[in-house]
């Protein structure tokens, strides 16, 4: 059962849409590291029902579709319910906030891809103690979110 604060990927796949397609192929671009790139966005779960999350315009609320089988969810293994709940309540306590491109266009220079998506759900979650970042202080892709090493798999939606 997704639980606040859970962590919501979307898996890319060949029948995934262009925009899904084209964040992957610039991950492998302007990313370090190596290995498959198997997500192009996440977001932060508010509740069963409903995502919260970093899109273009702005940051919004909307349904988890809970038919979409390209969906994963993933948990903070150390982390206690209150602190997920808050880190849920600070990403809603900062929808509407608007993208910075200056972000996006300040990892491209960095030679590593940068995801507002992700920006979102790391910055939730270091505000209840929990730094998600792998490489401490970067805008990070959501393949790379694996790499922090206390996420453990929920289930697929």
């Amino acid at each position: 059962m997704i639980r606040p604060g859970d962590l919501v990927f979307y898996r890319v796949t060949p029948q995934s849409g262009w925009l899904a397609r084209l964040i992957a192929a610039l991950s492998i671009i302007f990313r370090q590291g190596s290995g498959p790139i198997n997500y192009s966005h996440v977001a932060i779960a508010e509740d069963a029902g409903s995502l919260l999350e970093a899109w273009w315009p702005r940051s919004r609320r909307r349904a988890i579709d809970l038919g979409n089988t390209l969906l994963e969810v993933w948990r903070i293994s150390e982390a206690s319910e209150a602190a997920a709940r808050e880190a849920a309540a600070f990403a809603r306590r900062n929808l509407g906030q608007w993208y910075n491109p200056w972000e996006l266009l300040s990892g491209l220079f960095r030679m590593k891809h940068a995801s507002i998506c992700t920006t979102f759900v790391v910055r939730a979650w270091k505000s209840v103690g929990y730094d998600l970042a792998v490489d401490s202080g970067s805008v990070i892709a959501p393949n790379e979110l694996m790499g922090a090493n206390m996420l453990v798999r929920v289930s697929d939606v």
